[in-house]
């Protein structure tokens, strides 16, 4: 007789769970998907325009290549295992100055802050002092409007020029 035969699952649960903003490849459609044991398990993390991979847990433990990878290896399902993936926007800077302030202002709105995420539109004005002259941008573009509106989808410093009216001298 057989006293402590321990017969092994022949296959093994995998939960995963993600926020929205972003997939996995290939495309799973439950949040339960049953894998053979000893078969490898992998999963292509795809985040979405403009969010990226936060975090990568599996079993509650954070798996930075996972992260750094965007994709989750198991070589040999020899368990049930938990994973849980976290999308999060990408965030990007925004430095907006003038070229001489005594000439011109720049201002931005929304005004909080300097980081905004992927896709925001952000308004940036230019307000010339006295009779100065607007010259237009760098940095973003080349317009010389003295609005100009930003699509963050990466970091931008732009600097407002501005100058001085040039002045005639006449000599008799």
């Amino acid at each position: 007789t057989i006293n402590n035969l321990v017969l092994l699952p022949s296959s093994y649960d995998i939960n995963i769970s993600k926020n929205s903003n972003g997939k996995f490849d290939p495309p799973i459609s439950k949040d339960k998907i049953s894998v053979d044991r000893e078969n490898p398990f992998t999963l292509d993390i795809v985040p979405d325009l403009g969010y990226f991979v936060d975090s990568v847990y599996i079993d509650n433990i954070h798996n930075e290549a996972a992260v750094a990878n965007k994709k989750i290896e198991i070589y040999s399902v020899l368990k049930s295992y938990d994973i849980r993936v976290v999308f999060s926007p990408i965030q990007y800077l925004l430095t907006v100055k003038s070229n001489d302030a005594s000439l011109g202002i720049v201002t931005k709105d929304p005004e909080l802050g300097t980081t905004f995420v992927y896709g925001t539109k952000v308004k940036v004005m230019a307000t010339r002092l006295g009779q100065n002259n607007f010259d237009g941008w760098t940095g973003y573009g080349n317009s010389e409007n003295d609005t100009i509106e930003v699509t963050m989808t990466k970091n931008y410093d732009i600097t407002g020029n501005f100058s001085e009216p040039f002045k005639y001298t006449l000599q008799l």
